[in-house]
């Protein structure tokens, strides 16, 4: 599924099962998905974490305890609510901003 964020910004979602799809279809609202299939890469990449949420997370922070808190497990920085967690990107270029999220539940 892939949305066209006000012509400037291209989000694709890549193997999601249809509860994820249906929550990110919700919180993209005003933007629906798109049908026109380009072949230009999209800017922003969201896909099922896998294997890689699985590690034990170190470094928990909420110094301001304003209800965001984060974690590392070494590999990566994640963003939690609840037992859920949700990749920050790592910004490089050369490609796509990549956000993975935990496919068990739909990303928050």
């Amino acid at each position: 599924m892939r949305f066209d964020i006000g012509g400037r910004v291209r989000l694709e979602v890549v193997d999601a099962d249809e509860a994820v799809l249906q929550r990110i279809r919700r919180l993209m609202d005003p933007y629906a998905p798109t049908t026109a299939r380009d072949d230009a890469t999209a800017e922003i990449l969201m896909e099922a974490a896998g294997d890689t949420a699985s590690g034990d997370l170190m470094d928990i922070q909420n110094p301001a305890q304003d209800g965001i808190v984060t974690a590392s497990d070494s590999r990566a920085l994640f963003l939690l609510e609840g037992s859920r967690r949700c990749s920050l990107p790592a910004f490089e270029r050369g490609g796509p901003v990549r956000i993975s999220y935990q496919s068990e539940r739909p990303p928050p």
